[in-house]
């Protein structure tokens, strides 16, 4: 699970590696805006061993910047 941590409006997008910034519903997981409450996003989802991924983290405004964290739990 991943869950933002910002005074900011977040949004996060999961990708299975490579990103193509041309197509950005191209190889998209899953993505999330508010499930966290407060404006924060958690995304909790699968991942598989051996393959790579990118978390895209942005914000609601443009322009916008700040401080923010993710926190990352799952199985140990």
């Amino acid at each position: 699970t991943f869950t933002s941590r910002s005074s900011m409006n977040s949004f996060g997008y999961l990708y299975r590696f490579p990103v193509d910034t041309g197509h950005l519903n191209q190889n998209l997981i899953v993505s999330d805006d508010d499930s966290a409450g407060n404006g924060q996003f958690r995304i909790a989802t699968s991942l598989t061993n051996g393959q790579r991924y990118v978390l895209l983290v942005t914000t609601h405004s443009p322009n916008t910047t700040g401080s923010f964290s993710v926190d990352v739990t799952g199985p140990a």
